[in-house]
């Protein structure tokens, strides 16, 4: 089901395109990012299988059931953060 949601994305994001000179190619580009990841994340949510939403994923990944993990992501969002406030600040 999720590779047939890939089409669907690039039709909202190519729609931009459509829409007028406001839009151009790389503003295309990420909202057919954004939209294939609100169709991935929402067809997750939707069908109600285990371990398939980007948070369930991202607990596996970082193992934040333990201290290291939990150490692990914290330090990483926390990094992120710090860089990306000032960077969209510029």
């Amino acid at each position: 089901m999720p590779v047939a949601l890939i089409p669907a994305a690039a039709i909202i994001g190519f729609a931009a395109l459509a829409a007028g000179p406001a839009f151009g190619w790389a503003d295309a580009l990420w909202i057919c990012w954004g939209a294939l990841f609100a169709l991935l994340e929402g067809n997750a949510v939707l069908n109600e299988t285990e371990g398939d939403t980007l948070s369930e994923r991202t607990r596996a990944w970082f193992r934040t059931k333990t201290p290291a993990g939990r150490f692990g992501f914290t330090a990483l969002l926390v990094t992120f953060v710090a860089w990306f406030i000032p960077h969209i600040h510029g």
